[in-house]
């Protein structure tokens, strides 16, 4: 099987729905996160981000 690896961008209000839903694919791995403010990229990558 396909292991995808998955980059979101933007982590505003939207974020959690579609970190939860790469978290729900057997293939697929969030490995990395972007947003203009810096502070709330840092925040969502140390909950999400292994």
């Amino acid at each position: 099987m396909t292991q995808y690896r998955v980059g979101i961008i933007g982590c505003g209000s939207i974020f959690p729905m579609h970190s939860i839903s790469v978290a729900r694919q057997e293939n697929a791995k969030l490995v990395a996160v972007c947003d203009i403010k810096e502070e709330r990229a840092k925040a969502r990558a140390s909950d999400c981000l292994d």
